[in-house]
């Protein structure tokens, strides 16, 4: 009972925290050419996610202002009394719905602008407190810092390398359920409406245009009105893959896919964070603590690693310069006073010590 009642051992260890007045960047710089790949991504990243927050600002003024979409607007949508069987819903519940989604789509922009005002202005206390495990949390700070220097981001990669696979569970659980009020206020409701609007395109696809009809009515010259009717609003998946790879319906394509590929994204992103809300069970029973301390605490275990590293391989260097060419390369470029090793006298040397050589 004691041990499960016990204090967490890293809670038990001491480990400074670290800033990056203390830190020699420059020893982390990385030449390699696989590094500078890794580190244009950080610019492409953000620059993409410039892109996403401006085209949501503009789909919030065209959607509130002009009540424009990129298809047809929910309203019309709605009409389609197969769609909303299709979606589950009886048609009054689906046109109630449709007449709302502008403003539930816009109000999801304006939740998602406020959520980055909060976390900008947490980051900047963040930025201005110079603390590394913080910024290394934070993903404002993160790329500020590292689109700042390139021997930032090479520090942070040293910093992400070498953890336990324990610790390596541990952050990324703390990433993905860092967004959990991104994912549920800003993203779902938009998702949502991206699911309905996708519903409408593949419905629309799986129908017979006039050219399907035709070729149907010359295929089958003996069939009812009946039959024809049934053909003209059963909807079928290989007129889907027709239609999606007709070069006419370039416009339609782009839309379908563009669609499905965000839909898809945020299915990824919200089954990974309910794998890490899963996982998060057995580690809080680990940790017994605050997640986001337990994170900061292992990477400043893992700094304080690398700067120990870095000062044993610093010694090791200057005792190698000595012995080599009895100075070290920094006093040599200080003009300091050269450092020598020490001069052990043998029986048949003057007793008197030999005073240390100096330059003029």
């Amino acid at each position: 009972m004691g041990g499960l009642c016990s204090t967490a051992k890293w809670k038990r260890e001491e480990v400074p925290d670290h800033k990056f007045d203390f830190v020699d960047l420059d020893e982390y710089k990385r030449n390699d050419c696989w590094s500078m790949v890794g580190y244009s991504g950080v610019f492409l990243v953000t620059f993409r996610s410039v892109l996403v927050y401006l085209a949501d600002l503009s789909t919030a003024v065209l959607i509130m202002a002009f009540d424009q979409w990129s298809t047809k607007p929910p309203d019309e949508i709605a009409k389609s009394a197969n769609l909303s069987k299709t979606l589950g819903m009886s048609p009054s519940t689906y046109q109630t719905l449709a007449n709302n989604l502008r403003w539930v789509y816009s109000g999801s922009i304006i939740v998602s602008f406020l959520l980055l005002a909060l976390d900008t202005k947490k980051s900047f206390r963040i930025i201005k407190s110079r603390d590394i495990s913080f910024a290394f949390t934070d993903t404002i700070a993160y790329r500020y810092y590292c689109l700042r220097s390139f021997a930032h981001w090479c520090f942070f990669q040293e910093v992400r390398s070498n953890h336990r696979t324990s610790d390596q569970i541990a952050q990324f659980v703390f990433f993905r359920l860092k967004g959990w009020k991104r994912l549920i206020f800003a993203e779902t409701p938009r998702h949502i409406i991206t699911a309905m609007l996708l519903a409408y395109q593949l419905r629309m696809l799986g129908l017979p245009d006039d050219t399907d009809l035709r070729k149907w009515g010359n295929a089958h010259p003996s069939a009812t009105k009946l039959q024809r009717e049934q053909y003209r609003t059963d909807f079928k998946w290989d007129l889907v893959k027709t239609h999606v790879l007709d070069v006419n319906s370039l416009a339609q394509q782009f839309g379908v896919f563009t669609m499905t590929f965000v839909f898809v994204m945020y299915v990824f992103n919200v089954l990974s964070t309910l794998v890490a809300a899963i996982v998060y069970v057995p580690l809080l029973c680990k940790i017994r603590g605050n997640l986001k301390e337990y994170v900061c605490h292992l990477i400043d275990k893992r700094i304080g690693e690398l700067m120990r590293r870095k000062a044993r391989k610093r010694i090791e260097q200057q005792q190698q310069e000595l012995a080599l060419y009895g100075t070290t390369k920094e006093t040599a470029e200080t003009g300091g006073p050269r450092a020598e090793l020490p001069v052990l006298a043998d029986d048949t040397a003057s007793p008197r010590p030999r005073p240390p050589h100096r330059r003029p």
